[in-house]
């Protein structure tokens, strides 16, 4: 008799803790359903959908399909929005797929570069992001420079070079665009003699590498004939070899 009695405790004691059990999660759950239903449904959609953002730039395609370019756009009080813009046209420069490539017809040889590589870009001017005005079309990037088309009258001849202005060129089989910086890379076992003529052409060597004999050089003028410096040098019969520095160049493993 007392078995039965205590097994009948038992029992009663678990329905009793697993009744408490239950209404406790249960009326968790109520305040829970509770909170939920008295939110705004507006703000919870809100946390849900992604934010869209308003258009500030655009990318748009030439009819024969081989050409990207991007422009920045305005905002309702007239304010330039460039950070996007220029950020899209940095991605897009980086992007094989999406980069912009120029006509053959815009596209000059120089008989101081090698043809085999870079041909002169026309029509296109490298500016800094604070130069831009919002009105450009930008076709690419280079060295924190941007590439705008310009009207033909921009002077791409080496004779009247300018630092502030450098001439853009183009590598039309790896398809990315260079600046002709205004240096020449000299090689070279006479430094001497270099430095001396370089002192009557109001030039300098900018930077040095004397175990490999070669040498960096361009004029001390912001402005000045690259063309004859470049050729001068090349004419010594000390000098090695000699050729225009493009910065953006992809140098090769031979």
């Amino acid at each position: 008799m007392q078995k039965k009695t205590n097994f009948f405790l038992k029992i009663i004691l678990f329905a009793f803790l697993l009744g408490g059990i239950t209404f406790y999660f249960w009326n968790k759950l109520n305040k829970t359903l509770t909170v939920a239903a008295e939110e705004s449904p507006d703000k919870n959609i809100q946390q849900i959908l992604p934010r869209v953002p308003e258009p500030l730039s655009h990318v748009s395609n030439k009819p024969n399909g081989s050409q990207s370019i991007i422009t920045t756009n305005v905002d309702s009080d007239g304010q330039f929005k460039f950070k996007s813009a220029l950020k899209n046209a940095h991605k897009n420069q980086r992007s094989p797929s999406a980069q912009f490539r120029p006509s053959a017809a815009s596209l000059n040889e120089s008989p101081y570069l090698d043809s085999a590589r870079w041909k002169i870009w026309k029509n296109v001017k490298a500016i800094s992001a604070e130069a831009l005005t919002g009105d450009e079309v930008i076709v690419g990037e280079v060295n924190h420079l941007f590439l705008i088309q310009h009207p033909p009258a921009q002077v791409t001849n080496l004779a009247q070079f300018d630092r502030d202005e450098p001439v853009v060129v183009y590598d039309g089989r790896l398809r990315k665009a260079g600046l002709i910086s205004g240096v020449i890379k000299i090689e070279t076992s006479n430094r001497a003699m270099l430095e001396s003529d370089l002192g009557k052409l109001q030039a300098k060597v900018f930077d040095a590498f004397d175990n490999i004999e070669t040498y960096f050089v361009s004029s001390q003028n912001n402005r000045f004939n690259l063309e004859e410096l470049f050729k001068f040098l090349k004419s010594r019969p000390y000098v090695k070899s000699a050729e225009l520095e493009i910065i953006g160049t992809t140098y090769e493993k031979n």
